[in-house]
């Protein structure tokens, strides 16, 4: 059986061996991977380049042809009023599906920032929290 000085002789070894290596490389690094797959996967959820180069199109490829074989007024204004209010709908969806995917990645972005700031500076927090409660009276 190890006794407590045993223990208290091998801490320091695994503290500086394993535990600072992990908590200072190997997890931040995969903090990072983690926030970069978030990253990716919300970009194919939402695709800002395909939004921003078909943000005028028609919604769904709805579009009426413009008549051939002589002007006609009526018909004319018929087609572009569809043609009009199609892109208008399109470019309104794309906007709203455009505004939401930015909220997304800069939600995600926020959010790993403090993480990756909390990870860091939670030993000191820990640390200073412990020193605070220990000096004061209960």
């Amino acid at each position: 059986m190890i006794g407590a000085l045993q223990v208290i002789w091998l801490l320091p070894g695994l503290f500086l061996g394993s535990f600072l290596p992990w908590y200072f490389f190997e997890e931040p690094k995969h903090i990072v991977k983690t926030y970069m797959l978030y990253a990716r996967a919300f970009h194919e959820i939402v695709s800002i380049k395909f939004l921003l180069l078909t943000l005028i199109s028609p919604w769904k490829s709805i579009r009426d042809e413009y008549p051939s074989g002589g002007f006609n007024l009526g018909e004319f204004a018929q087609s572009l009023t569809l043609n009009i209010t199609s892109r208008v709908i399109g470019f309104l969806f794309r906007i709203v599906t455009l505004a939401i995917g930015l909220a997304m990645q800069v939600a995600l972005f926020v959010g790993f920032l403090a993480y990756i700031i909390l990870w860091f500076f939670y030993p000191g927090i820990l640390i200073a929290g412990i020193a605070y409660l220990t000096s004061t009276s209960l």
